[in-house]
């Protein structure tokens, strides 16, 4: 079997970016930003995953990463769910172009000390090789959940954070009401694979293979979020839901996405948050 050369891998990125230009304007033209004819070479300059993390974010949701980072403009971004570090270094990226520049304005908390594709390497591996004007903006913490960010953040007013944990229903919902201390009224919440049971079935049919991967978590949490919400484009894998300037989001506020099926049982401190 061959690989793809960089040069290749790079060129189909680029196709797909070019193909999805109106989500890209979409998600800018909700914070008022013009698109940016060039946004193709700015992505993939911020989007470089190793070869070897093919769990990693794709290029579109790098591409909407970026593009929130843009229009939200924090100070900080909270990420739940490290992995191999690849969706850290973009959000740091993004963060580095918009002028923010402090050690540790990107904080990724993942519950595994290992990458959950590749358990050899340690969560946030790609992180390591990342030019250090980059690295430094990126604090990491392993063994570590949402309700530890929100216990290190408590009444930090982070305007921005990314969940792409655990897609099982309900821990995308737990995951979101757990941060509730450490996010402004008014923040984006970022969450990945809104579409992942749909991928999952292209997978199995293109492949002919049964997956385990079939989770509805983000799908649901996105479809029922009862405030504003925000989709780049029908066939992005990615979405943002929008806390309200009146105060903190509730269990009670998610009632019809709680009441569907749970596919894994919380933790005790996640079902003590989906219980408030």
């Amino acid at each position: 079997m061959t690989t793809a050369t960089a040069p290749d891998r790079d060129a189909v990125w680029r196709h797909t970016l070019g193909a999805h230009a109106d989500a890209h304007a979409a998600v800018r033209r909700r914070f008022g930003l013009a698109p940016e004819p060039d946004f193709a070479d700015r992505v993939l300059a911020a989007y470089r995953p190793p070869a070897w993390a093919v769990g990693s974010v794709g290029v579109l949701d790098a591409m909407v990463l970026r593009d929130m980072v843009h229009g939200v403009e924090p100070e900080a971004v909270i990420e739940i769910g490290t992995a191999a570090g690849t969706s850290a270094l973009v959000l740091a990226c993004a963060m580095h172009e918009i002028g923010r520049r402090e050690p540790g304005c990107v904080r990724t908390y993942d519950l595994h000390p290992g990458c959950f594709f590749d358990r050899s390497r340690a969560a946030g591996s790609a992180i390591d090789a990342a030019p250090r004007e980059l690295s430094r903006l990126i604090a990491r913490r392993v063994r570590s959940t949402a309700s530890d960010a929100a216990r290190e953040l408590r009444g930090a007013g982070v305007s921005l954070a990314f969940i792409d944990a655990d897609h099982r229903h309900p821990m995308p919902a737990a995951d979101v009401l757990a941060l509730a201390p450490a996010l402004a009224p008014g923040a984006w919440v970022v969450l990945h694979d809104i579409d992942l049971p749909a991928a999952a079935e292209r997978y199995e049919r293109a492949h002919g293979l049964a997956v385990d991967w079939k989770q509805h978590g983000a799908q649901w949490l996105f479809e029922a979020w009862p405030f504003e919400k925000l989709r780049a484009g029908a066939h992005t894998n990615i979405g943002a839901v929008r806390i309200p300037e009146s105060g903190p989001v509730r269990a009670s506020d998610l009632a019809p996405c709680l009441r569907r099926p749970w596919e894994v049982q919380p933790d005790a401190d996640a079902a003590a948050i989906l219980e408030t």
